[in-house]
């Protein structure tokens, strides 16, 4: 007998619950029914409002700025993968992961025989959607405000970039959505030292051959002698209006003898432009490129998108027995109190580590340590990267402060989910009532979380600097700002939220103060004057005080909702 498949009342009854989870977080005393109607018709006019703002954007820009047509949509696009590319990346390296797969209500779905298709619907599908469709509106009014101007190959290439960012997307939650409760098997000492060298001797391969006489010919410009000084006197003005070519000395060559002189002149009358094909620019063709891999990429993983969305359980969750990381029969070791060793940190780091959010941070730790280990190799040859183009240090550093302030943002929220204030708030007040001190106690959780968000910046700027060669000593202290942040966030809020599984909910209140409060720090940590990154280094540590005051004070005053 042939499963049924998805039903409106499945879908309906995952999507009442995916609106109580959101009147939950919100705190807000409303009729879900009210509440659904102000959602559909919210989202309906957020789509209606960015439609026109952008086009009343991009209009005000065709009429102000002489800007080339090329130049406005190769920016276009690049903001178009900007967009698609950090949305994937959210929803591939944070919670959204867990969504269907691994979700805290897993079990209140499978007592509903709410279908895993319903729920991967309902909380990721839809969603990318929307995202995707909001994008396309943009496009959309992108193209009409500026007409003619981005006409011909252009217009194609715009259109198809939403719509294979999207189905990309989809596939990779389809995918995670089948594979996210599974555990990879932990990787040993051995296993990681014998990959770190390997690593690193690829580094030093990469450099040995980066330093060779090939490419060192090429770095400094120097490949065929005097041939290069040749292209640079001998050879002048081909193109438009070039009636002169003077051919250059040929030089001695080695084992050959002298060579004679051949400084002819010949009359070639005037070259003809050796640019481009006529009618076609290097805009055009990248254009073209782009809509052919668009279309390329959209081909490849629709037929994978639907593969992964067969595999999904259709009558309800799969009941899976997992094996626990440790035997049943062999008690944790006890929690003693000693006042001089920080008796919490080993509870803290166990219970981090034995949780879900876990593999996704080890995974940063690994990509920027084998990034690391390859830089290190190269340079360790002695042959160094190839040469940056003058003025590209600042941008890079600006680059690279930009991708640690999000991928901080990503660890905050998968460390403070498990192993937060909000998320252990009773066992650090079980802690404190049992004689240990709640500023002790209070300084061992802010000290484990800011150590995780410390030593990934301290990646992120190790990496960055053996790129340009810049020591980034400001990115250490803006990961210690944004996880302080994000802890005095989670500490003030009135009444903190706990899911079934022991996890944080999120917030729409946590996360605007978290973000409020740490964009002093990136403001800061991007400045060009020495005094304000100095003084954002400052407002960093005071954050840290402000972020131990705070988890103490909710330790002996705050009630404790989330328990109840």
């Amino acid at each position: 007998m042939a499963p049924p498949r998805t039903s409106g009342s499945g879908l309906r009854n995952t999507a009442d619950f995916l609106l109580f989870e959101r009147l939950n977080a919100l705190g807000w005393n409303m009729p879900l029914p009210v509440f659904r109607t102000l959602c559909a018709t919210g989202g309906a006019l957020t789509l209606l409002a960015l439609l026109a703002g952008a086009f009343f954007g991009a209009r005000l820009l065709h009429l102000t700025a002489e800007v080339p047509g090329p130049v406005l949509v190769a920016g276009f696009l690049l903001v178009n993968l900007y967009a698609g590319g950090v949305y994937l990346l959210r929803e591939a390296f944070s919670r959204r992961r867990h969504n269907v797969s691994g979700s805290p209500n897993e079990h209140f779905f499978r007592a509903l025989d709410i279908r895993a298709r319903d729920v991967f619907l309902v909380y990721c599908a839809a969603r990318i959607l929307y995202f995707h469709a909001a994008l396309l509106a943009v496009d959309a009014a992108f193209l009409a405000a500026f007409g003619n101007s981005v006409a011909g190959p252009f217009t194609p290439g715009l259109i198809c970039v939403p719509p294979a960012l999207c189905a990309l997307t989809l596939t990779v939650s389809a995918r995670l959505a089948t594979r996210a409760g599974s555990t990879a098997a932990a990787t040993g000492p051995g296993t990681l030292a014998a990959l770190g060298l390997t690593v690193f001797t690829t580094g030093v391969t990469a450099g040995l051959t980066l330093g060779g006489p090939t490419m060192g010919a090429l770095r400094d410009g120097s490949w065929g002698g005097d041939a290069a000084g040749a292209g640079a006197s001998g050879v002048t003005g081909v193109g438009s209006g070039a009636s002169w070519v003077t051919a250059p000395d040929i030089g001695t060559a080695p084992g050959v003898g002298t060579a004679p002189n051949l400084g002819m002149t010949l009359d070639i009358g005037a070259a003809p432009n050796l640019g481009a094909a006529p009618g076609v620019g290097v805009a055009e063709v990248l254009a073209i490129v782009v809509t052919a891999a668009c279309v390329a990429l959209a081909a490849a993983a629709l037929p994978s998108f639907v593969r992964e969305y067969r595999r999904l359980d259709r009558n309800g969750f799969a009941i899976a027995l997992r094996p626990s990381r440790h035997p049943a029969t062999v008690p944790p070791p006890p929690m003693t109190f000693r006042p001089t060793r920080l008796p919490l940190l080993p509870v803290l780091h166990r219970h981090f580590t034995s949780g879900r959010t876990f593999p996704m941070v080890k995974r940063a730790y690994a990509a920027l340590l084998a990034a690391a280990l390859l830089l290190a190799g190269v340079h360790a040859s002695g042959s160094g990267l190839l040469p940056l183009p003058a003025g590209a240090e600042q941008p890079l550093t600006r680059s690279a402060i930009a991708l640690g302030f999000v991928l901080l943002l990503g660890c905050v929220e998968l460390v403070l989910a498990t192993s937060g204030p909000t998320a252990l708030g009773p066992q650090f007040r079980f802690a404190w009532e049992n004689l240990l001190s709640h500023r002790h106690v209070a300084v061992t959780a802010t000290l484990y979380c800011t150590a995780h968000a410390v030593l990934l910046a301290t990646g992120v700027a190790a990496v960055a600097g053996l790129v340009s060669g810049a020591v980034l000593w400001e990115l250490p202290f803006l990961g210690l700002g944004v996880m302080s942040a994000s802890l005095i966030a989670e500490s003030l809020a009135s009444a903190p939220k706990r899911l079934v599984d022991g996890t944080s909910a999120p917030g729409v209140f946590v996360a605007c103060a978290s973000i409020g409060l740490a964009l002093p720090a990136l403001a800061g940590s991007a400045a060009h004057s020495l005094s304000l990154r100095l003084l954002a280094a400052f407002y960093s540590v005071c954050l840290l005080g402000g972020a131990i005051t705070c988890i103490g004070r909710r330790i002996k005053s705050l009630p404790l909702r989330s328990a109840m």
